[in-house]
């Protein structure tokens, strides 16, 4: 079994979930999608990423690692308590907890730094 497959399934056993079809949940568990998404993006310490439902955090962590700020936000109520276990104490992790459609993403954006590169 694959790393990240084994780490999807221990979360999910651990927090008691399955994916919620209404809402189009799929769990990331391929290591090769992951690593071809983060480099086809090109992220630098200067970018802040938003990420739209990131579920577990599969890419959330590699995005931390590579990206100035991730700005995550998050519908589904089950995923906030995930996210702030794995991330909270992260620097450069903020958690919204809201439905992308009534986020106002530019007002976000501008309350920021403005040195960030979008």
């Amino acid at each position: 079994m694959d790393g990240l497959r084994e780490e999807t399934i221990r979360l999910m056993k651990r927090y008691q979930i399955t994916a919620n079809k209404k809402l189009g949940q799929n769990f990331l568990i391929n290591e090769e999608v992951v690593e071809e998404i983060i480099q086809t993006a090109r992220i630098t310490e200067k970018d802040l990423v938003i990420e739209i439902g990131p579920g577990l955090g599969t890419l959330t962590s590699r995005l931390l690692e590579r990206s100035g700020k991730v700005l995550a936000i998050e519908l589904d109520d089950r995923m906030i308590g995930i996210l702030q276990d794995q991330f909270g104490g992260k620097e450069n992790f903020e958690l919204l907890h809201a439905d992308i459609l009534k986020v106002p993403l530019a007002e976000k954006i501008r309350s920021r730094k403005t040195n960030w590169q979008i």
